[in-house]
């Protein structure tokens, strides 16, 4: 609860500004509102799929705090969504939903002592997090206020999590400092190290890598995603010293064998702060009925940001997800979403919120198995900025009962990467051949590095009207736009907004896994063809069912078929 009034809380996105090249037509300003990109107005301007590639001047990786600059031109607006979203949050009065717990806590780490007893804005306690699964409570964090967290927080039943004052949302930061010097590795000019198992991050009772099983490294607040690794098999003969030396760019790795890690810098690292975020999720619900969580910023866990397991009636809102993921899941696979939902989930709202580098997915809905059921979950209002796949919603295929009133409607997902690479484009064409002729793409990933990359990666679903997937701008990539898995069905996608900066027509830019039967692709790719060709929706791409997906006889069907729709 902010002491401020509410402040378009539901504005997540204002005037977006498309640069067109010139041959492709008029500069477009258009309005995407909350509600509905129907409403939109393009005037006399008509607006097709198969325009030229846009390539957006002086357009290249941005921070989500420079992402309002770039996409809002109208200075109110842009003032209102700048401060009152990305910075700050936008204004949620929670008043009613706190009055009715049993405890107000507030919690002040600026001004709070934990002898206070923490009931009024002018006692607050300094610290929370002993109150982790704690239930029927309110704390309230003070605004601009940073906490250092030592373990993961358990958010408990019938609670609200949020804050108060005014100012930036408080900061809830998972990362933890390295508290020993590092020292030049001999006979390496670049190389440093520090023995882990002198600080805080050393447990001694465990005995493998989780000790130091790490997704980021922070010099100052600057966040190093560049973690080389080295499998258990080779961990006994590596010289990191040379890796390191090898690969530079200020790459670092761990020897978990015996708790060293290892950073090439060519500067004295121990001028500035050294950080790690360790392989653990920021905001665990685990079983929770009835909880909200709203302006607050989750910050450098190593793992997800938020984990949802069999809840329900659980708002998260107005919150930053900020440098997420990157710790090992075993072997040499590294990931993290900013909020992830699985198994048994109803009435869950993910609403207006912000994922800032992610390693893996924004917003993550996995698998369901066969006893899972999932109802009423809505994803809306949000902005994802620099991750791996902005939304990522997988199928109910194998569930006994069929998801039902799914709604991702009127986000925004802007600029999908790498983020240990982000400027690099990973594009294919429709054979799945590198469009830039390279073999290799420099990463830290450490999977497959084209695994759901995409703006967006849906799979089918039992009952395809219950999933509405409707009014989300997906603005640019370095890999698809779009990623379907239609093997056994298709989910309905209307009035969507795409964008691309690609400037090569053999970039492939939608990309869907489909049967073998001819009917039914060109079912799915109708159904996407005629999404985009709506008058109020913009496609800057190539034919979109130009796909490394589809076979080869479906596609020759599917442009005589579509002949008309798509052009030849």
């Amino acid at each position: 609860m902010r002491l401020k009034k509410a402040l378009l809380s539901t504005l997540v996105v204002g005037m977006m500004v498309l640069t067109a090249c010139a041959q492709s037509g008029p500069d477009y300003t258009v309005w995407i509102p909350d509600q509905n990109i129907n409403d939109l107005n393009l005037g006399d301007d008509k607006v097709v799929t198969q325009s030229s590639r846009v390539i957006p001047s002086e357009e290249e990786y941005t921070s989500v705090d420079e992402l309002a600059k770039k996409l809002l031109n109208h200075e109110d607006i842009s003032e209102a969504v700048y401060k009152n979203q990305l910075i700050n949050g936008s204004y949620v009065d929670l008043s009613e939903a706190i009055s009715g717990k049993r405890t107000i806590i507030y919690v002040s780490s600026s001004e709070g002592n934990n002898l206070n007893d923490g009931r009024t804005p002018a006692t607050p306690k300094k610290s929370f997090e002993k109150m982790s699964q704690s239930a029927g409570v309110a704390v309230l964090l003070k605004c601009g206020d940073t906490f250092e967290m030592s373990d993961m927080f358990y958010v408990g039943d019938n609670t609200v999590f949020c804050s108060y004052g005014e100012g930036p949302r408080p900061v809830l930061d998972f990362s933890q400092r390295v508290e020993e010097p590092l020292v030049n590795v001999r006979g390496y000019e670049n190389i440093w190290a520090v023995d882990l198992s002198r600080t805080v991050f050393y447990n001694k009772e465990k005995s493998d890598e989780s000790n130091y099983n790490f997704g980021q490294l922070y010099l100052d607040d600057e966040c190093n995603w560049n973690r080389l690794v080295v499998s258990t098999k080779d961990m006994p003969t590596a010289n990191f010293a040379e890796l390191l030396t090898e690969r530079k760019d200020n790459c670092w790795a761990v020897d978990w064998m015996h708790g060293v890690l290892y950073l090439y810098s060519e500067t004295d690292p121990n001028v500035h702060e050294v950080r790690l975020s360790s392989a653990r999720h920021g905001l665990n619900f685990k079983e929770i009925r009835n909880a909200i969580v709203s302006d607050i910023e989750i910050k450098g866990t190593g793992v997800d940001g938020a984990i949802l397991t069999n809840c329900t009636d659980v708002t998260i809102t107005n919150c930053l997800f900020k440098n997420i993921g990157g710790a090992l899941a075993g072997g040499t696979t590294r990931y993290g979403d900013g909020i992830r939902l699985g198994n048994v989930e109803k009435n869950i709202t993910i609403k207006n919120n912000v994922f800032d580098n992610v390693f893996s997915s924004g917003y993550c809905n996995k698998g369901l198995a066969v006893t899972d059921r999932q109802e009423n979950i809505v994803v809306t209002g949000n902005i994802f900025a620099h991750c791996n796949s902005g939304i990522e919603q997988y199928d109910d295929y194998q569930c006994l009962v069929p998801i039902k009133g799914m709604s991702i409607e009127n986000n925004l997902v802007f600029e999908t990467c790498d983020v240990t690479n982000p400027s690099f484009g990973k594009y294919v064409d429709d054979r799945g051949t590198m469009t830039n002729g390279l073999a290799e793409v420099p990463s830290y990933r450490n999977d497959t590095l084209f695994d759901k990359s995409a703006s967006a990666t849906f799979a089918a679903y039992q009952s395809p009207k219950e999933v509405k997937i409707s009014n989300n701008v997906f603005w640019g990539t370095t890999r698809f736009l779009m990623l379907v898995d239609a093997t056994h069905g298709y989910p309905e996608i209307s009035d969507n907004y795409f964008f691309s900066r690609s400037n090569s027509e053999r970039d492939c830019l939608f990309g869907y896994s489909v049967t073998t039967d001819a009917s039914e692709t060109m079912y799915f790719a109708k159904q996407l063809l005629e999404d985009t060709n709506k008058e109020s929706v913009v496609v800057v791409s190539q034919d979109v069912i130009d796909s490394s997906y589809v076979p080869s006889e479906s596609l020759q069907e599917l442009k005589k078929v579509l002949g008309s729709i798509v052009g030849e």
